[in-house]
């Protein structure tokens, strides 16, 4: 039999959610260290395989004890802190600098729109009866993994010049964007301990996953609690706010290039901009949470929507893609390093939901209060 979650409690919940973001904390300075000297293709295919295992193999941790289950999630965050760095060098190799954002914008796009499916997917699989429901919406993202992870082998190259297939005339095109390789170079340790751009970039991308992972992580939790909707349900209103990411995401980041292209401005005052606005439109949406919507799940869900969506603005024009800009052959190992720092959100936030709504949510709790007051003034 599988152990009921329900019954693990709120901080264990949290435990487990924050789980994948322990292990991730470990690896990802060393693949973007790793990408910058030997390339990207390791990183992305044995991290994506070695996900998708483990998600195959939650289910039958399930049968055991909540620590195989936590056990699984830190491995897998080991292997996604392996993955996403490379991920990001492969995409500053194979573009060029006028296209980069339009299409880093297509494949993060892409990621939010991973998740739009997946709530939704999610739903209607635990439903199928077998074994008890849920387990099967482990098994399915698994094998698929499994399956992409073959084909990622057979066809990423870690830069243009490896391909078999690409022409000349492309080849010496992206070729001339590339800079020295790192693997001899030495270490900018110092600079970029003195180096304020460096601390502001990590301190953005904290804040950013802050945003982010607390309505990503507790969006479903949120959506159940305080609306008291079933899991159908709230895969499908949690889906709505991804697609707003995916969408503006696209047009986000083909935007940044063609108003870059017209030298409005500079590029660094361009990405401010951008920067600014992914932070400020998500700040006063936060705030209206705590307003009209307190009991209109219309109202916070559209305002959960613009506030995920603005976020775009910062990773499609802003912070995201400056590493490039400001490190150039180290982009992997700096992507690596503020990628750890703003994976401590992701340990502290669920944790954090946890310990501030252990038996009931503050929205359920300010509805009963409500109730009671509107009682008492009939009365």
């Amino acid at each position: 039999m599988f152990q009921d979650v329900e019954d693990w409690g709120k901080e264990l919940q949290g435990h487990a959610l924050g789980a994948i973001f322990y292990g991730h904390l470990l690896t990802p300075i060393m693949a973007g260290r790793f990408s910058d000297k030997n390339g990207a293709k390791l990183g992305i295919v044995l991290g994506t395989g070695l996900m998708s295992l483990c998600t195959i193999l939650t289910p039958f941790a399930m049968r055991i004890h909540h620590g195989f289950v936590i056990g699984i999630r830190v491995i897998q965050g080991v292997m996604s802190g392996m993955a996403i760095p490379s991920i990001y060098k492969l995409l500053v190799v194979w573009t060029a600098p006028e296209e980069r954002t339009a299409f880093m914008s297509a494949v993060l796009s892409a990621e939010a729109l991973a998740s739009v499916f997946t709530p939704l997917l999610s739903g209607y699989l635990c439903q199928i009866e077998y074994e008890h429901g849920w387990p099967i919406l482990f098994y399915v993202p698994g094998f698929a993994g499994l399956i992409l992870t073959i084909f990622l082998y057979f066809m990423i190259r870690n830069k243009p010049s490896d391909h078999p297939e690409i022409s000349e005339e492309e080849k010496d095109y992206l070729m001339q964007f590339q800079t020295i390789k790192s693997g001899n170079a030495k270490l900018p340790v110092c600079e970029m301990l003195k180096s304020l751009p460096f601390h502001v970039l990590w301190i953005t991308h904290v804040a950013f996953n802050w945003c982010l992972y607390l309505t990503a992580v507790n969006l479903p939790l949120f959506i159940g609690e305080a609306f008291k909707k079933d899991i159908t349900e709230t895969a499908r209103y949690s889906a709505i706010p991804w697609i707003g990411m995916s969408v503006l995401g696209l047009i986000i980041g083909n935007l940044f290039d063609k108003l870059s292209g017209k030298n409005i401005c500079s590029k660094t005052n361009l990405r401010k901009a951008f920067n600014s606005l992914g932070f400020f439109i998500p700040a006063i949406c936060t705030f209206g949470l705590h307003l009209p919507c307190e009991n209109n799940l219309t109202g916070a869900i559209v305002l959960i929507t613009v506030m995920m969506s603005s976020l775009q603005f910062a990773q499609m024009g802003g912070f995201f893609l400056s590493h490039n800009d400001l490190v150039g052959q180290h982009t992997g190992l700096v992507f690596g390093i503020t990628n750890t720092l703003s994976q401590v959100p992701g340990i502290v936030t669920p944790l954090l939901v946890g310990y501030l709504t252990p038996d009931l949510s503050t929205f359920q709790k300010n509805k009963k209060r409500q109730k009671k007051k509107n009682r008492e003034i009939k009365i």
